[in-house]
């Protein structure tokens, strides 16, 4: 007992230290879905300062226009709530049916330094598997939806991974080619550590295929392709002056091949101005003055 105390005060001790820091109550470098914090009770761990359905446990969220990156977000994921319509009616629905309180889908957001592990990933498909297992028991521990009508969209920011887990319900309005669509453009935020703006992103977008309205990512504004804008502009003017240089050659090649068969056929009907035509009766004539000239 005596050295299960002493444990404990020495690990207290310890992320006491780092409370100082980082003013936090848990300041682990890594987690588990076990030990990671409940946004809607762990506000000091989360980061908040009231309950929210977003936890940043490391602390990594950057202000976005003026708030903190744990209020914007909130504010969006409420907007979702009040926009959506409750989906757990239905006869298929074994979890009860909605009530005139019940809101609509509820997206929830955890944001972590890195997966606790005891090795390091060999492969990008090791990594998203883990970070899939993570995310999903995660969300089956937090139990936020009504009827599997839950969002959970966890960011690894030290892994470079996110993933999103979608209950049965949410899952019929959000398809997995909308989920990767959506994440790739999202993870152009992520690796200029806009991890707000990213995460702001997904939620905006997930919010729309709830209502059932249709999402058209290209009136997406930002460039979100791996090569800066201007260099995909230079190599693009390049690319046009050669292939104009390439049209004009070709076009310079056939007009010279015409011309030189023009003065081909030209040639075949040249008149000598010095040519005078002789007559074949004077022809004639001279060839027999010559014989008789002989005889």
């Amino acid at each position: 007992m005596k050295t299960l105390i002493l444990s404990l005060l020495t690990i207290a001790n310890i992320y006491g230290q780092n409370d100082e820091v980082y003013n936090k109550r848990y300041n682990y470098p890594d987690f588990t879905p076990e030990t990671y914090p409940n946004s809607l009770q762990d506000l000091e761990a989360c980061h908040i300062t009231l309950p929210s359905f977003v936890c940043d446990a490391n602390g990594w969220l950057d202000e976005h226009e003026n708030q903190r990156g744990t209020e914007y977000l909130q504010s969006l994921i409420e907007r979702v709530r009040r926009t959506t319509y409750c989906a757990c009616n239905g006869p298929t629905n074994y979890f009860g049916g909605c009530d005139p309180t019940s809101l609509g889908y509820t997206i929830s957001i955890a944001v972590l330094s890195k997966l606790r592990r005891n090795y390091n990933f060999t492969s990008v498909e090791e990594k998203l598997n883990q970070m899939s297992i993570f995310t999903q028991t995660l969300r089956q521990r937090q139990r936020r939806g009504k009827c599997d009508d839950d969002i959970l969209i966890a960011l690894s920011v030290q892994d470079g991974a996110v993933w999103t887990s979608i209950g049965k319900t949410a899952n019929h309005h959000i398809s997995t080619e909308n989920i990767n669509e959506i994440t790739k453009i999202a993870d152009t935020y992520f690796k200029d550590m806009k991890y707000t703006e990213g995460l702001a992103l997904i939620v905006r977008s997930f919010g729309t295929l709830l209502k059932g309205d249709e999402l058209d990512l290209s009136k997406h504004t930002d460039w979100y392709y791996p090569l800066p804008l201007w260099l995909v502009v230079v190599i693009g003017c390049i690319i046009i002056v050669m292939i104009l240089a390439v049209i004009a050659s070709v076009v310079y090649y056939i007009i010279q091949k015409r011309q030189e068969g023009r003065r081909d056929s030209y040639s075949l009907g040249i008149r000598d101005p010095s040519f005078r035509p002789v007559k074949a009766k004077n022809i004639i004539r001279k060839e027999t003055q010559k014989n008789e000239r002989g005889v």
